[in-house]
């Protein structure tokens, strides 16, 4: 059920949420501010109220008053340390080997039970000192039984470390014997009973004397108290007090003194009511309020521990509740999406943004491969703890080593809520901010693009006809060459020294060391003159990484810059002559910008240049490059082809292929000998002539033939430009806690870092070296009605659905359920905040 934001509905929550139930905040905000001679009306009287406890969502739940401190050793925690590694180093090999067989191993002797710290304690043997000890005692042969009974006395180095062991407090890292798990407890009766954990009810206001002063329920409850101690009312405040309280409390900004003056001015009755409305539909008053839910939320923009780098997405959380204040969001679903955003409404960019709540907390960067696991259940702490204080105003992170001595929460309810996140990680998505700009762009381009290509067809079957006809039968003597020419490399530099190798199809295969940057130039002669385009193939080959076409880690390539020179054979004068090129296109770019193919004309360092996407790795690519002029001397010519790979490191390419064509708009026709439809028709042509062409040949046929022609090539070159221009979103990348996308990059990746674990377990003290049995997701039973034990709340994906299970939608509609789930304590808990918070 709907429960409202400030000022979305006239009441701030439903019947359900009604705030009467809350000794009687239904107030007015001018009785609230000492006000009570400005008339309100009852239904503006709640949305004034509404404005008050906007920040609700303001402080760290549960404010209390600190108990007195004790007197604390303040080198405990290190001495606790030193003596949990001798107890690992030294310590408990000696218990084991020569005290527990009788002394908590297979019988329990003399009342000593050393197979825990809990138990030893309880013994009663350890003794307050070491010189108390009746442990110590009988190990040094000072008291009978001499231990270990029967048997030599241990060394004086083994007693020595036992002693140091004991003074600094007998630590234990984990029990000495693996006991069966013991079934952890459900909410006693009076757990249950609780008052906080039932479910809402009406709350009858008390009886006052002075009944006139009463303006709304809240009143009973405020002047009840106020006369049990013979205290007066405050009188009303002044106007110029109501608005700078409203100002600062909506806002965080005193009024202009100019506001001041008009407020003074204004006579109408409603001239408060206005004012609050004023300031409700300011930009500012989300602002404000969202800063408190930061802190409930330990909100920050880097990762925290000595490295604290900076989370760069970060800041789309704060703009989640940003705007959630200032659109009046209910306040069920604002708790749901930062639970389960991506679950509930993956395709709203606000719901993404909403589940940075689960990844906002402190994260260390850069941990060791024997960390891993531990800081995988640290994580897991810190979203479930989180979301126990922020929503349910329950310290429930305690219960990961054993079951709240206060709250009945068990630790296996504590492992069941870290389950339900056991595959939720921090992640990067990106989404365009401005979708209806781009369907607007993108709809006036295909329209521009669908006029051309008509334009082109029809210039095309204005040269069908006997002209066409007559090409065709003198086409296998005029026009039969391929659309491209294989270039046979005479020579291949590399500024890396990489070993080529020549491979029977034309293509150059790199290997050796992978430098961090380099330079391939190719050199090639032929005899054919009016050459338009030169063709990059970036094949695949089983050596290269993924199978290539780069020699990145990845199989990725990066195509810094590449240039072309052409130089006239037999006449060594002449000097060789730069190739301009004019436009670029490729089968595949990772984007249109920075890392598309034009990127890499005449480029040196500028920009990244032509790269791939990830999908199109392990696949053979190719880009075409178009000549300003034709290129060839009558004489033959030599080409010389660099290729530049100076941006990103090791991401040169694995196997080059080079071809060039006098067609100023060819194909790609990429592969290994696959031939295109005109290469084809061709054939077809020559070998059994015009008569016998399929009308795909034909059509292909045809497309050369009208290629001659001065409209077809202005056109052709208007829808490459066109091509060249093809809108695309502006994407920006948003930080989410989620499950099913790309993780974000952790320095530990290149040690196997695995981001979460396919099983959550139970852990016994919270040690993940100690395991006691996988854990399902599960949510706190003391917030369940009896008859919600079949957990109504889990709910089916949608169909095709497998990024996740779910779960955390599950946890949303469970924690939001005010009849049968946790919605009670999370609307006594953000009541709470608010009245606290005022």
């Amino acid at each position: 059920m709907p429960i409202g934001f400030p000022g979305s509905h006239p009441r701030m929550f439903s019947t359900n949420w009604s705030l009467q139930r809350f000794r009687g905040l239904d107030v007015a905000w001018g009785e609230f501010l000492g006000n009570p001679s400005l008339p309100i009306t009852k239904s503006r009287a709640t949305r004034s109220m509404q404005a008050v406890f906007a920040g609700g969502l303001a402080m760290l739940a549960m404010l209390a008053t600190p108990a007195p401190a004790q007197s604390v050793d303040s080198e405990h925690a290190e001495r606790m340390a030193q003596g949990l590694r001798l107890f690992k180093g030294e310590v408990r090999q000696i218990l084991v080997q020569n005290c527990l067989p009788c002394h908590g191993g297979g019988q329990t002797m003399g009342g000593l039970d050393l197979s825990s710290r809990g138990s030893l304690v309880a013994s009663g043997k350890l003794g307050d000192s070491v010189e108390s000890s009746a442990l110590l005692a009988v190990l040094r042969h000072e008291r009978q039984p001499f231990m270990p009974f029967g048997q030599e006395q241990l060394s004086g180095r083994e007693i020595a470390s036992v002693e140091q062991w004991a003074d600094l407090g007998a630590p234990y890292d984990r029990p000495l014997v693996d006991r069966p798990a013991v079934e952890q407890r459900s909410p006693s009766e009076p757990d249950s009973e609780f008052w906080s954990f039932q479910p809402l009810g009406d709350v009858v206001p008390p009886t006052v004397a002075d009944g006139d002063w009463v303006r709304t329920p809240i009143d009973r409850f405020i002047l009840s108290e106020l006369e049990s101690e013979a205290i007066q009312p405050n009188p009303a405040a002044g106007r110029r007090a109501l608005i700078r309280r409203a100002y600062l409390d909506l806002l965080g900004l005193p009024p202009s003194p100019e506001r001041v003056a008009e407020f003074l001015r204004d006579s109408q009755p409603n001239a408060f009511e206005r004012l609050v409305e004023e300031l409700l539909e300011s930009p500012h008053y989300g602002e404000r309020w969202a800063r408190h839910w930061m802190d409930v939320a330990r909100f920050a923009e880097s990762y925290g521990f000595e490295e604290d780098y900076d989370r760069t997405y970060a800041y789309h959380y704060r703009d989640f509740l940003i705007k959630a204040f200032n659109r009046d969001m209910p306040f069920d679903r604002f708790v749901s999406l930062q639970i389960a955003g991506d679950e509930l409404e993956p395709e709203n960019p606000l719901a993404l943004m909403a589940t940075g709540f689960m990844g906002a907390g402190p994260f260390p960067t850069v941990i060791t491969e024997a960390e891993f696991e531990q800081a995988r259940y640290d994580e897991l702490d810190d979203m479930v703890g989180t979301l126990g204080t922020a929503m349910l105003g329950l310290t429930v992170g305690c219960a990961r080593c054993h079951d709240h001595k206060h709250d009945p929460i068990s630790t296996d309810e504590y492992y069941g809520m870290a389950a339900v996140f056991g595959r939720t990680i921090r992640t990067e998505i990106e989404y365009d901010p401005d979708p209806q700009g781009y369907r607007k762009a993108r709809g006036a381009w295909d329209a521009r693009n669908a006029a051309l290509r008509k334009e082109i067809r029809e210039i095309e079957q204005s040269k069908l006809g006997d002209e066409f006809e007559k090409w065709l039968v003198d086409g296998a003597a005029g026009a039969t060459s391929d659309t491209w020419k294989v270039l046979e490399i005479s020579k291949t530099d590399t500024l890396s020294g990489a070993r080529t190798d020549a491979l029977d199809d034309g293509s150059i295969l790199f290997g050796g060391t992978n430098v961090d940057f380099d330079l391939y130039t190719f050199e090639s002669v032929f005899s054919s003159t009016g050459i338009r385009t030169l063709r990059v193939e970036a094949l695949t080959h089983p050596s290269l990484p993924f199978g290539g076409p780069g020699r990145s880690h990845k199989g990725q390539f990066q195509l810094s810059e590449a240039s072309v020179e052409a130089q006239p054979i037999g006449d060594d004068s002449a000097e060789p002559v730069k190739v301009e090129l004019g436009r670029a296109w490729a089968t595949d770019e990772l984007n249109e910008d920075a890392s598309s193919v034009m990127a890499s004309i005449n480029n040196i360092g500028k920009v990244s240049g032509w790269s791939i996407s990830p999908s199109a790795i392990g696949s053979d690519q190719a880009a075409i490059f178009e000549f300003k002029e034709p290129v060839g001397f009558e004489s033959g010519t030599r080409l010389v082809v660099r290729l530049r790979f100076g941006f990103n490191s090791h991401y040169s390419l694995g196997r080059v292929r080079l071809s060039i064509s006098t067609d100023s708009a060819p194909s790609f026709d990429i592969g290994h000998g696959t031939a295109s439809p005109l290469a084809e028709g061709l054939a077809q042509l020559r070998e059994e002539g015009a008569g016998s062409i399929s009308d795909r040949h034909k059509q292909a046929l045809l497309r050369k033939f009208a290629s001659g022609d001065e409209r077809w090539l202005q056109t052709n070159t208007a829808i490459r430009d066109h091509e060249m221009q093809v809108p695309s979103p502006t994407l920006t990348r948003i930080q989410a806690t989620a499950e099913g996308f790309d993780r974000t990059r952790h320095n530990s990746d290149p040690m196997g870092y695995p981001h979460f674990y396919e099983a959550t377990h139970v852990l016994s003290r919270g040690d993940v070296s100690q395991k006691v049995a996988p854990a399902e997701p599960d949510f706190l039973r003391v917030l369940m009605r009896e008859d919600a034990i079949a957990r109504p709340w889990t709910k089916a994906p949608p169909p095709g659905w497998n990024r996740s299970g779910f779960h955390r939608a599950a946890l949303a509609h469970w924690i939001t359920d005010t009849d049968r789930g946790a919605g009670a304590l999370l609307a006594r808990v953000i009541v709470n905040r608010l009245w606290h918070h005022h």
